[in-house]
């Protein structure tokens, strides 16, 4: 006696749900989210407020100058600003490609809190008034003046805080889109990797 198996019923509308609000949403990741929101906001108020990982960034910064010193002066200058936002990105493409749409929020509001140190960094470059490791130039004051911008630095850095503040809410946005999110599960908006597997599967033409 033999068995068949039954045809795949074909031309049934699948449901496609969105990551964050199939897997409800996660309370530490909630708080989490909460918290850099606020924490952003404090920091977009007054900066001079915005502690939170200022020593690693300082160090990123730094590490910045030696990496790009054999690429001239100017570059050197410039790497300590340079790393400070390539680091995050190297993370964000990192979770990006695992798909874990909450940490993509995350490093985005990292991306936002250099935005706004450099800002006030920049901001600098004609009073000079910050203290600096080891007492070296002002990185931001020698690039203006090579570029003639020395008489725009206030523009400079409203720019570059502006650029942060966008920054930061494409960042709360994204990490409240995937607050229930799982790692690999893609982040909104779109499908998740289940939902996209049952379009597959009932879908005869293959």
């Amino acid at each position: 006696m033999t068995t068949t198996t039954p045809p795949r019923p074909t031309g049934m509308p699948v449901r496609l749900e969105r990551p964050g609000r199939a897997r409800g949403i996660r309370p530490l990741r909630l708080a989490f989210l909460v918290f850099l929101a606020v924490y952003g906001v404090v920091c977009i108020m007054d900066l001079k407020r915005g502690w939170l990982i200022q020593g690693v960034n300082l160090g990123v910064h730094e590490t910045g100058h030696f990496v790009f010193a054999p690429f001239g002066e100017f570059m050197t200058a410039l790497g300590g600003t340079l790393f400070q936002l390539i680091i995050p990105c190297m993370f964000l493409l990192y979770f990006l490609r695992r798909g874990d749409g909450f940490a993509v929020g995350v490093m985005l509001w990292w991306i936002a809190k250099n935005f706004w140190e450099i800002s006030v960094y920049a901001g600098d470059a004609q009073a000079r008034v910050l203290p600096l490791v080891g007492g070296g130039g002002h990185d931001w004051y020698y690039m203006l003046t090579e570029l003639g911008w020395l008489q725009h630095t206030q523009l400079v850095a409203k720019v570059i805080h502006g650029i942060g503040v966008v920054v930061f809410g494409v960042g709360m946005y994204v990490g409240w889109r995937n607050v229930g999110g799982g790692r690999g599960g893609g982040f909104a908006p779109g499908c998740d990797t289940t939902s996209a597997v049952a379009v597959s599967e009932s879908n005869p033409m293959r």
